[in-house]
């Protein structure tokens, strides 16, 4: 069987999201009203990167927050 090469297209929001540290994660999800993660404290990158998804899927999350949030810079 021939195996082709295909290219993945990532969206702006996932490539900005999975380039986001834990501390950016939870300053991006503790700026959502109402937002209510269990154990958020416990929580790791992946399972905050998750939940900001699914944040955006069901329209808490705007898109442009997301990109247009400011990532720390550690000096």
């Amino acid at each position: 069987m021939k195996r082709t090469n295909r290219v993945v297209k990532v969206s702006p929001t996932d490539a900005k999201l999975d380039g986001m540290t834990r501390a950016d994660l939870l300053a991006l999800l503790g700026a959502i009203p109402g937002a209510s993660i269990p154990a958020l404290h416990r929580a790791d990158a992946g399972a905050l990167r998750s939940a900001a998804r699914t944040y955006l899927r069901i329209g808490r999350l705007a898109e442009a927050q997301v990109l247009q949030f400011k990532t720390e810079v550690k000096v």
